[in-house]
């Protein structure tokens, strides 16, 4: 996925992703790594009926990381994002999710 942006939440925030992902002891590019991955295998999570991808990280670690696809058209996430789908159509945001 050439065109895409993945939202990470305040590394301070112990509810946000990046605290989550780093209780697993993973870094952000880790799971971008995976998310971005065009060989990376999609599916759908059982459990939250989200998407979710499985592949390996930079660092060689086998993961799966449950997402959902922001919608950049939605005020809220173009306020916290600066305008971005004026600027950029073909951009996909992404969030990983907990």
């Amino acid at each position: 996925m050439e065109h895409a942006l993945v939202d990470w939440d305040d590394a301070s925030d112990p509810d946000g992703n990046t605290a989550h992902i780093a209780e697993h002891g993973l870094t952000p590019e880790e799971v971008e790594s995976v998310i971005l991955d065009p060989n990376a295998s999609h599916d759908v999570s059982g459990s939250t009926g989200r998407p979710v991808v499985f592949g390996t990280t930079t660092t060689g670690r086998f993961i799966a990381v449950v997402y959902e696809v922001l919608n950049l058209d939605d005020p809220l996430n173009r306020a916290s994002h600066h305008g971005l789908r004026g600027a950029r159509t073909d951009l996909t945001l992404f969030k990983a999710v907990q």
